[in-house]
């Protein structure tokens, strides 16, 4: 006989073996039908008198609830983990206001005949425990009625006020909220599973904090009338009593009065659990631990405090203050400010032993020690900063975390096994390296701007070339000097340079404007704030790192002004930009396409595999990032290259039909403010120049040599420098104004000139006469003449 398959006992809930359904199933079954039997049975009990037994085991479970929901409220982290406790706060409050209904029946009905047993065990020993004799009776209303004032006025009153506030809250900063998980999913720092589960999230605290203001309600009603019922329960009693059964006043007020007693507390006990499981609830805090442990580590988390607290007792000893509890809790604290005392001396200075003390991320729940520098090379040349700026190493990226080992150069790899040589042949996408001065920049707890700068980054590439950065190590280094910073993509050198924490670098562009005759300030920034001459590692304009103070002389003499921050980051992005294209891996090329496929399945399909190979496809993306050209609009790309690549599949080709097909959003971003686009014309000399120099052994090699004469190579090198020099006399002045030009040739010459700029004006647009709109209104720059061998001039000449 065939066996069952699985899938069906699964849903069947039966053993293997074909008996009975298990334990599990019959309470998944009870736990759906639970709180409709209970909705019904409490209409029942309003109509029809209950046996005291049944009565007795209603109370005992609702204490047994109380306790229960008391202690889930302390247990859980998050109160999203007890996002049932409104539904709870309302079912209690009901519960317990029909048992009130159901004993007040059987006080006043049978008070007068059964006496004390008239409602049950428990309310009877609730009743005489508290107003036991006959001069208890008042010591035990007075008990009630305090008890009463605690949960009304303290508890209830407070935990309904916090509900209020955290409701108010909550729902005036969900559109905040949903916008950050908007920016987050936008800038690529998350996917779209994770902003979905975000975005229930959000939705699932601002739902459960609006319900607990409401259930706070409940819980001051239900308090109100629990002491209406009590003080109907005494007027009926004594009236029913004296008039109808014939009791004595005194007599009839000891029973009902007891009774009533017994009732109060049996109802009020579990209610002022509930209002402090509401008031705990609504004041928890997310945390990772449970609330007592929390608490505890809090608390007792430092010597000198509790010391402090033990001084205090031992002073008030001298009093006439009982000395045996003073003293008990003095020995007591002073003992545990000792041992933490002991503890904290006993781990080692972090600060003494390594540059890892401060930590600029989440930190993991078990910590390694970090290694020691002091073998390090180069650790005997520096010196020590300071514990505070010290830096462990810091990931920003969509899953940011820090570890606690430092990587600086020299640390010795620790032994671990085969996990630690793994962990030795990982390569970061992506890196920052800083020496030691540089730390002050990658303080987090100062409101670090170099980390900021660096997720602002990720965002800007998202939207402007449409990639998605990997994560970005920031480490210090102690191989470098104390003021130069790296820049690493996957493992090599990209870029890098010196910036100075608490200094401006003020970049002379005027100054460069003078010394092409046109006018300007000529005075150089450092003449009226001495400092530090450099180079702007963006512009390539002479620059001065100057003292904060001298800001302003700077601005009047005409410099544009950044911190060190802003330096590194902004260094950071063009060398990025320039190696944009190593930054489209096969990985991320996926990513891309999946949020394609998600609205066009079929174009993917269509292009690749269909017509592209994924190499193709991946090489085609390349060569438009290379040229910062945005692949933001992918559907687009695709689209081009359906159409086109069924009839070539070659990629230097395909990337000029695309961005053909790219025009307008291709020069977008160079328009001016007034929608006009600054264009450098090339004449028709100098493509004929380019096309000539594209010709050649030499141009497939990348180098002048090669099967050419040596006069041919220098005829042509000093055309290549020629062209790179009328282009940069040609844009230079416009950059420094803040425009950017852009060249414009036929489609034949476009690649050519491209390669011809790419390595000296790497931020130069180039783009053919077919990439323009129709409707675009260009603003023409002239290009200065060419000074170079007679037959050029003599080209350029005739062409003009």
């Amino acid at each position: 006989m065939a066996a069952e398959p699985s899938n069906l006992r699964s849903q069947t809930s039966f053993q293997p073996d074909g008996g009975l359904p298990s334990f599990q199933g019959w309470s998944l079954r009870l736990a759906d039908v639970a709180l409709p039997l209970a909705i019904v049975a409490a209409i029942v009990v309003l109509i029809v008198p209950l046996p005291t037994f049944i009565l007795d085991l209603l109370i005992a479970a609702n204490l047994t609830l109380a306790v229960l929901v008391v202690l889930t409220t302390m247990s859980v982290t998050n109160p999203l983990q007890f996002s049932a406790f409104p539904t709870i706060l309302l079912t209690t409050a009901l519960f317990r206001l029909v048992l009130n209904f159901a004993s007040t029946r059987l006080i006043l009905a049978k008070g007068g005949e059964k006496g004390l047993d008239a409602a049950g065990g428990v309310i009877r020993a609730f009743g005489e425990f508290v107003a036991g004799g006959q001069d208890q009776i008042v010591v035990g209303a007075i008990l009630f009625l305090i008890l009463f004032v605690i949960q009304f006025v303290v508890i209830t009153k407070g935990s309904t006020r916090i509900s209020e506030v955290a409701a108010r809250f909550m729902l005036d900063g969900l559109p905040g909220r949903q916008m950050a998980i908007d920016a987050d999913l936008a800038s690529g720092l998350i996917d779209q599973h994770e902003a979905q589960r975000r975005r229930a999230e959000v939705s699932r605290q601002a739902d459960f904090f609006a319900a607990m203001d409401g259930a706070g309600k409940f819980v001051r009603g239900d308090a109100v009338a629990g002491l209406f019922i009590s003080a109907i329960n005494i007027v009926a009693g004594l009236v029913l009593g004296v008039a109808v059964h014939g009791m004595g006043l005194l007599e009839a007020a000891e029973v009902f009065t007891k009774l009533t007693i017994g009732d109060g507390l049996v109802s009020q006990l579990p209610a002022f659990l509930i209002a402090l499981a509401t008031g705990l609830i609504v004041t928890r805090s997310t945390s990772e631990s449970h609330l007592g442990r929390e608490v505890g580590r809090q608390l007792l988390a430092r010597p000198e405090v509790l010391g402090a607290a033990a001084g205090l007792l031992a002073i008030l000893m001298v009093t006439p203050l009982p000395a045996l509890p003073l003293g008990t809790l003095a020995l007591g604290l002073a003992g545990a400010a000792y041992s933490l005392a002991r503890r904290h001396r006993g781990q080692p200075d972090a600060a003494q032993s390594n540059l890892t003390s401060f930590n600029l991320g989440e930190t993991s729940s078990s910590h390694k020690p970090a290694a020691n520098l002091a073998t390090g090379s180069g650790a005997a040349s520096i010196s020590t900063p300071s514990p505070t700026h010290s830096l462990a190493t810091r990931l920003v990226g969509p899953d940011s975390v820090a570890a606690t080992t430092h990587e600086g150069a020299g640390a010795p790899l620790e032994s671990g096994g085969v996990d630690r040589v793994e962990e030795g042949l990982a390569v970061d996408p992506l890196e920052l390296a800083i020496g030691y001065r540089l730390i002050p920049l990658a303080d987090a707890t100062k409101g670090s701007e170099l980390l900021e700068g660096v997720r602002r980054l990720r965002v800007v590439f998202a939207r402007e070339l449409g990639l998605i950065l990997p994560q970005v190590r920031i480490r210090d280094d102690l191989s470098l000097p104390p003021f130069e910073y790296r820049f690493k993509l996957r493992d090599v050198t990209i870029g890098g340079g010196v910036a100075y924490p608490g200094r401006l670098l003020a970049v002379q562009v005027r100054e460069r404007r003078a010394s092409r005759g046109e006018t300007g300030n000529r005075e150089r920034p450092n003449a009226a704030s001495p400092g530090r001459d450099a180079i702007d590692p963006i512009s390539g304009h002479p620059a001065v790192w100057i003292h904060a103070e001298g800001r302003e002389v700077a601005e009047l003499a005409g410099c544009r002004v950044r911190d060190a921050a802003a330096v590194v980051v902004g260094h950071f992005r063009e060398a990025l930009l320039r190696h944009a294209d190593q930054l489209l891996t096969r990985g991320q090329m996926e990513r891309l396409l999946d949020r394609v496929r998600a609205v066009s399945p079929q174009l993917v399909l269509e292009v690749s595999p269909g017509l592209l190979r994924p190499g193709e496809l991946q090489r085609v993306l390349q060569g438009l990032v290379r040229e910062r050209v945005s692949i933001r609009d992918l559907e687009t790309i695709l689209e081009r290259l359906a159409e086109h690549a069924s009839r070539t599949t070659d990629v230097a080709e395909l990337i000029e039909r695309v961005r053909v097909g790219l025009g307008r959003s291709l020069v977008q971003p160079y328009l001016g403010t007034d929608g006009k686009l600054r264009a450098i014309i090339a004449p028709r000399a100098l493509e004929l120049r380019a096309l000539e120099l594209g010709q050649g052994p030499w141009w497939n090699g990348g180098s002048l040599s090669g099967g050419l004469e040596a006069e041919e190579k220098r005829r042509r090198t000093e055309s290549i420098r020629a062209i790179l020099k009328a282009i940069r006399l040609a844009a230079e002045p416009r950059w420094d104004e803040g425009l950017w030009p852009v060249l414009i040739c036929s489609i034949e010459a476009r690649p050519l000139l491209k390669e011809l700029t790419r390595m000296e004006l790497p931020q130069l647009p180039v783009i053919s006469w077919a990439e323009l709109p129709h409707d675009l209104e260009l603003q023409t720059i002239p290009l200065p003449e060419i000074a170079s061998t007679g037959r050029a001039r003599g080209e350029s000449s005739g062409a003009a």
